[in-house]
């Protein structure tokens, strides 16, 4: 984002260019953590590399980041990748609310803020399988990430679909909750104020819930609604360790198109 005074300062600093800060730069990743152990026969199975993104219409260093995400996530790979992209609130008061933002996505990313050890959030952030971050339009660095961190395991969850809702089965591992994460492609949305103002942004995968569907070491349903006006529209479910922020096994279940 440009420079509006120091406390929204945009970090000029070796490996944050393009990136905004909310007073604070981002630190060194953390290692990966290891994930559940894969029964034998299965140790080339994985479950997809969880990307999530911090982001804001009212950021104008985000659209590029908005588009590297998607471009990460339907490039052929292995193991897969999914894309997750949260938008954050604390951004609103520079001239344009984010109609896609939510406070608890901005809790979220302090959360990672303490996890990772950096000193508090930006935009736009990705964070990798919760272990790792780089700036979300930093194709070089992210690219070098993926290769270093280790993959979720599979996770055993189902989901039923129908109009309005989707029904939720997953089996959560000894040590880690599984959250399902609900995401919808947004319309096209004209910013008429702020950094974007003028552009028409187009918003894909957008996080519209977050959800505890097992505790830790149990199995869990979970029944959540959907837009029946989504028309491209899916769920991440994962189980992501409360102390470290790993996440440690994943499935991705779209919604049939």
């Amino acid at each position: 984002m440009r420079r509006r005074h120091l406390a929204r300062a945009c970090l000029l600093l070796a490996g944050l260019a393009g990136a905004c800060d909310r007073g604070a730069a981002a630190g060194a990743p953390v290692a990966p953590a290891p994930g559940p152990e894969v029964p034998p026969g299965r140790a080339s199975e994985h479950g997809p590399v969880v990307l999530e993104l911090f982001t804001s219409q009212g950021c104008s260093s985000c659209p590029p980041a908005d588009r590297l995400l998607v471009d990460l996530a339907a490039e052929t790979s292995a193991p897969a990748r999914v894309a997750l992209a949260y938008h954050v609130d604390y951004w609103d008061d520079l001239g344009w609310a984010d109609p896609l933002a939510a406070p608890a996505w901005s809790t979220r990313q302090r959360a990672y803020a303490r996890s990772l050890g950096t000193r508090g959030p930006y935009t736009p952030q990705l964070v990798i399988d919760g272990v790792a971050d780089r700036v979300g339009s930093d194709r070089a660095g992210i690219v070098a990430l993926l290769a270093q961190v280790a993959p979720p395991a599979p996770l055993r969850a189902d989901a039923t679909w129908s109009a309005d809702a989707v029904e939720l089965t997953a089996t959560a591992p000894a040590d880690a909750p599984v959250l399902a994460a609900l995401w919808a492609d947004a319309a096209a949305t004209p910013v008429e104020h702020g950094e974007n103002r003028g552009e028409t942004l187009v918003n894909p995968r957008v996080v519209r819930a977050l959800v505890e569907v097992a505790p830790a070491g149990q199995v869990g349903r979970y029944r959540l609604h959907r837009d029946p006006a989504w028309t491209h529209v899916g769920v991440v479910v994962f189980a992501q360790r409360e102390h470290d922020g790993a996440i440690i096994a994943s499935r991705d279940l779209p919604a049939p198109r």
